[in-house]
Order: structure tokens, then sequence, then C-alpha cells
């Protein structure tokens, strides 16, 4: 009696999972992922092979960098709040809110259409940026003409896709956004701004004017501000009696004064240049681990799961 139960454990020990229940047993689902790991290798092979050719049509570019330390603006509002903000919201008046520092201000900064216009205004970037698409001559943009073009606009009305329009502001805004790059310099304060073109001398241009503007219109802000601040503190001082809320409203109407000071002068804004822009002789290189490993590993794990769950869901 014993030996025909030990012969019945064994039987369903080693028998095929039941629908019922499902679980796969591991011994049978080795032989499935084998027989199927061709689908794998496929996979893998066309997702290394479309990065292979993404690495072949890779339009190398010149990279105009430079590096700056960030200044503590101390302006920030906060329940901690630093400034004439703060201090205001020691005193009771105003509401607490919370925002970026000015680094992180200025980096937003470059990607608004503010800037954009600011730019288009005083250098003509527009034509700069999209050179092929504007024609000198009638001084207007001229549409891309070729059949290619015309099935990309066909598809794209079909599919109810924005066609083709003229450059303007807010194409220049997400460009010079999607081409400023910022980074942080591993183990110091500092930040590594570049800007990246495929000439060299315009990567570098373009690096210096966006810097250079969107710190003057973040200047020119900060003076109005003040402007403003002082305006409120001297009418808050021609209304209020009380001796020590005048002596603070005092103190904060010369530290304001003592800003608006510094503001005129030529000292450093935002960010320090602790090395001034150059432009790097030796061009940008594509991504290997982005375009050709990365995606290799996602489609031999989707397909592997695959294989697995379709082998589970038919229970074999």
């Amino acid at each position: 009696m014993n030996d025909v139960d030990a012969k019945t454990q064994r039987e369903i020990l080693s028998a095929p999972s039941r629908s019922d229940d499902r679980i796969i047993d591991l011994r049978y689902l080795f032989p499935i992922v084998r027989r199927w790991f061709w689908v794998v290798a496929l996979a893998v092979t066309i997702a290394a092979t479309r990065g292979l050719w993404d690495m072949h049509n890779y339009q190398p570019t010149h990279v105009a960098t430079m590096i700056v330390a960030p200044l503590d603006g101390g302006d920030n509002i906060g329940t901690e709040g630093g400034g004439l903000q703060g201090a205001l919201l020691n005193l009771g008046f105003g509401q607490a809110t919370r925002s970026g520092t000015q680094f992180d201000r200025f980096v937003h900064s470059v990607s608004t259409i503010t800037l954009a216009k600011r730019l288009q205004e005083k250098y003509g970037v527009l034509q700069i940026v999209y050179k092929s698409a504007w024609d000198e001559t009638t001084q207007s943009w001229r549409e891309p003409t070729g059949q290619a073009h015309e099935r990309s606009e066909r598809a794209r009305r079909f599919f109810n896709l924005a066609g083709w329009s003229p450059p303007d502001l807010e194409d220049l805004a997400k460009y010079l956004g999607a081409k400023f790059e910022v980074k942080e310099i591993k183990g110091t304060s500092f930040k590594s701004i570049s800007f990246a073109h495929p000439d060299p001398d315009l990567a570098l241009y373009l690096l210096k004017i966006v810097l250079d503007e969107a710190l003057a219109k973040m200047r020119e802000d900060s003076q109005k501000q003040i402007v403003e601040q002082k305006r409120y503190l001297e009418e808050r001082l021609s209304k209020t009696t009380m001796v020590d809320l005048r002596a603070s409203l005092v103190s904060l109407l010369a530290t304001e004064e003592r800003r608006a000071m510094m503001f005129q002068g030529d000292a450093p804004f935002v960010v320090r240049v602790i090395d001034p822009p150059y432009s790097s002789k030796f061009l940008s290189q594509p991504d290997k681990m982005r375009l050709v490993l990365l995606p290799a590993f996602i489609a031999f794990a989707a397909s592997l799961s695959l294989i697995v769950l379709i082998a589970f869901l038919r229970n074999e």
C-alpha cells in the first residue's frame, strides 16, 4: 500500500500543470522558451539593427560649453522666506508660496516665448536657426516641396496632425530649450552650460546671446520688482504710526536701496562665469547605450515575457 501511494505521488509531481490551477512547472517552461527563442533573437536583432541605422543617420554637432557657478539670489519666497518677501511675511504681509531658485528660473527662461521674442527682435534668430526655410529675396518663409513632403502632409491631414507652418516664436522657444543644456559637474557646485549646433561658430554665438539676454531679462525684471517693492514700503511707511513697525519698514527700505544699487552695476547676477564659452573641436557622438543596447535589452525582455505569458495562458 505504501508503494502504491509513493508511485501515485511521483506521478502527480511529474505530471504537467492542470489548466485549473494555472501553475507552470519550470521543467516544461524551459523547453517552450528554447523552442520559441528564435522570436527573442529576431526581436533583439531588429531592435539592434534599428539602433545601428539610427547611429548611421546621426548628425554630429559641435558643442559650445561654459562653466558657471550659480549664485544664491536669497529672494526665494517660502515659509522661511529670504529677502523682502520673507521679511514681509514675518511682519504679517502677504502669503507664503514656493518658488525655485534664481538659477532655476534662469534655466526655465531659456525656453520661454518671452526670451524668444527678445532674441528675434534684437538678433533675428529665427532667420539664423531656420535659414534653409527663409527666402532672402522675398523676405518670406518658403514651404518645402517634393513628393515626400506632399505625402507627409497628406498623412498628417488624414490623422488630424498639424501640417507644415512657417517657423514662429513658439518653434524658436522649443528649439532653444532643446539645444540649451545644463548639467551638474560631479563633486562641485558648478554647472556646465552647453549649446549644440552643426556650425561651431554659430553654436558659440547662440550660447552667448541666449545666456546674455536671459540674464539681462532677469536683471530688468528684478529691477522692476525692486521698484514696486520700494513703492509698497514707502506707502506702508507713510500710513504706519507704530514705532516698531516703522523701524522694520525703514530697515527693509534700506535693504532694497542696497539691492537696487547692486543691480545698477556690472556685478555677477544669477551666475558667476568660471570658464568662458568655448567651442570644442570634437563633434558630438551618438549614444550607443541609448540607441542600440537599451532597445536591444527592452526587445529581449519584452519578447521573453510574451513567450512566458502565452505559455502560461495556454498552460502547455
